[in-house]
């Protein structure tokens, strides 16, 4: 920076006297001034021959916050200032705003892993609670549910019922497991339709379900239970329609059963007793009911096929084809198994039958059962031996029955009888 001054002596004019100053050594002590106190600062001014302003010392990177300006020497200056951390957040500001924000984010993940603590819960219980295959309630839930109930309603009418699909078994043998499986789910769905607002339905493993009528007489059950055998029961697999039956034995709470254990073994023994003299009905629990266990009720089928002292087999009417033979026809057939003797008559009535008597067995037969949905027929003929090829004449009783699964079969019971001479 240059200043002139005139000097006159002695009242003329004798000349200009000039001084110069290097403008950031003046300047210096604010600069330090602003450096201590956290501000950036830039000195600008202009020049007598005219123009804007230019800086001559800045360390100011943007706009200032704050400026002034003043006349010097003829020109025009200007001091601009704004504080370092302008634009910043102070430290404890942030501090603060990082603290809240790692606060609300531990939250918000403590929250999350809470509802999928809790979501995982809900799953696994109703897990527990369902039946994986028909969706209807496990026996470990309705055994739950009914106790409370009941613990609560003291002495409050209820009705227990327990109810089988009939032939199970013999349908997974027929179809396969996936028809088994239909029937299952298909009943299921039925019970639900027809109990599920008057109480509580479960499986009970395999082929029985158990139901609870909540606030329901003997007589009001057996009313309900009459209108489910009613209905058409149905299952469809592979796209055809198969009918099928059930079971059903039921007891009264408190008369019949004091407990929710007590009910349902009352309900176990009257469905039992079902069982045990036919099948596709059902009854209320009475006390001259006794239950031998279910192990008894093996002996149906496979120890009347063993040990009946007589013959027997079954064969599909349209067909001919024998779906079964008991031990007594293998013997007199000397065949030591059903394998042989299949293999020996070709599964059909004709590779049983003497040639020579199978066309009039077949006229005699269809002559007597005609168009009767239920006959008799009685006839007499030859069946050949396998080792030995005797000829042994019987005399026969078949009964003709219409089957769900397989249409109208015949069951033939066959006697030995001295030959005719």
């Amino acid at each position: 920076m240059a200043v002139c001054k005139p000097i006159f002596i002695k009242g003329k004019f004798w000349g200009y006297a000039t001084a110069l100053y290097k403008e950031k050594r003046l300047f210096k002590q604010t600069f330090n001034r602003l450096d201590k106190l956290g501000y950036n600062y830039r000195l600008s001014k202009t020049f007598i021959t005219g123009g804007g302003y230019q800086p001559l010392s800045s360390n100011l990177p943007a706009k200032s916050q704050s400026e002034i300006t003043f006349r010097l020497g003829g020109c025009s200056w200007k001091m601009e200032a704004a504080r370092k951390d302008a634009g910043q957040m102070p430290q404890e500001v942030k501090s603060g705003i990082f603290s809240g924000i790692f606060t609300v984010v531990i939250n918000a993940i403590l929250a999350a892993l809470l509802l999928n603590y809790l979501e995982r819960g809900r799953r696994l219980a109703k897990a527990v609670d369902t039946d994986y295959l028909t969706s209807v309630m496990s026996r470990q839930a309705f055994d739950r549910d009914i106790s409370k109930y009941l613990d609560k309603h003291k002495g409050e009418p209820s009705v227990g019922a327990l109810i089988d699909s009939d032939d199970l078994k013999y349908i997974n043998d027929l179809y396969g497991h996936d028809a088994g499986d239909a029937v299952l789910k298909t009943f299921a769905k039925v019970l639900e339709d027809n109990f599920g607002q008057l109480g509580k339905v479960c499986r009970n493993g395999g082929d029985e379900f158990a139901v609870f009528l909540k606030r329901t007489t003997l007589t009001e059950g057996r009313a309900i239970f009459k209108k489910l055998f009613r209905q058409k029961l149905t299952f469809s697999y592979q796209g055809k329609d198969y009918p099928y039956t059930i079971s059903l034995g039921f007891a009264v709470y408190p008369d019949q059963g004091a407990s929710r254990e007590e009910l349902l073994n009352k309900a176990d023994t009257a469905l039992y007793a079902v069982k045990m003299t036919g099948k596709g009905t059902m009854t209320a629990y009475h006390p001259d009911m006794v239950k031998e266990g279910r192990a008894q009720l093996g002996f149906n089928l496979r120890d009347l096929a063993v040990n009946l002292p007589g013959a027997f087999f079954i064969y599909r009417a349209d067909d001919r084809k024998i779906l079964f033979a008991n031990r007594e026809l293998l013997r007199i057939t000397e065949c030591y198994s059903m394998e042989v003797f299949i293999e020996f008559i070709g599964r059909k009535v004709k590779g049983l039958i003497a040639p020579e008597d199978y066309a009039e067995a077949v006229e005699s037969c269809d002559q007597q059962v005609g168009d009767s949905d239920d006959a008799v027929a009685h006839m007499d003929y030859h069946v050949i031996t396998k080792e030995t090829h005797k000829r042994i004449y019987v005399h026969t009783v078949a009964h003709m029955a219409k089957n769900p699964y397989f249409g109208e079969i015949y069951y033939v019971i066959l006697s030995p009888k001295p030959e005719q001479k």
